[in-house]
C-alpha cells in the first residue's frame, strides 16, 4: 500500500514544479531533494530535469538520506540561490517534515511538499494524495473482500 502511494506521489513531480512555477515565475534556478537510495528516485530526477530544460531553467539536485544532510542540503540551496524547492517523494522527508519546513522558512525558500502534513506543520504548498484517506480507502476494500 505505502509503495503504491510513494509511487504515484513520485509521478506528481511535473506537476509540482507547473505549481510552484506559478507561484514563483521569476524563479531561474529549481531545488530538488531526493533521497538516492529511494527506489523513486530516478523517475523524479528525470521528470524535473525534463520540466526544468523545457523552461530554461537549472535544476539544483540535493542528495539526502539522514536529518543532518538536510541541514546541509537546505544551506547549499540557499548559497546557490535556488528560487523554489520541490521535496521528493521518500518516507525521510516525512520523518524530518518539521525539520524541512522550519529550514524552508529560515532560508526563504518557496518550496511544495507531497502532503498536506507539511501545510499544516507550517509549509507552504503541497500537492499529492492523503496518506491517511489512502489507508482509510483500503481498509474499506479490505472490509469488502472479507
Amino acid at each position: 500500500m505505502l509503495r503504491a502511494y510513494l509511487f504515484f506521489a513520485a509521478t506528481l513531480t511535473a506537476k509540482k514544479f507547473d505549481l510552484l512555477s506559478e507561484i514563483v515565475p521569476q524563479a531561474k534556478d529549481i531545488g530538488l531533494l531526493v533521497n538516492p537510495t529511494g527506489a523513486l528516485a530516478k523517475m523524479e530526477i528525470k521528470e524535473m530535469s525534463e520540466a526544468t530544460q523545457r523552461l530554461g531553467q537549472h535544476l539544483r539536485m540535493a542528495n539526502v538520506s539522514n536529518a543532518h544532510e538536510i541541514n546541509t542540503a537546505m544551506a547549499a540551496m540557499s548559497q546557490q540561490n535556488v528560487g523554489a524547492l520541490i521535496i521528493g517523494t521518500n518516507p525521510i522527508f516525512g520523518i524530518h517534515r518539521d525539520q524541512l519546513v522550519a529550514l524552508t522558512a529560515r532560508y526563504k525558500i518557496p518550496a511544495i511538499h507531497n502532503g498536506r502534513e507539511y501545510c499544516e506543520a507550517g509549509g507552504l504548498m503541497s500537492y499529492g494524495a492523503s496518506l491517511a484517506e489512502a489507508f482509510r480507502q483500503a481498509s474499506v476494500y479490505v472490509a469488502r473482500i472479507s
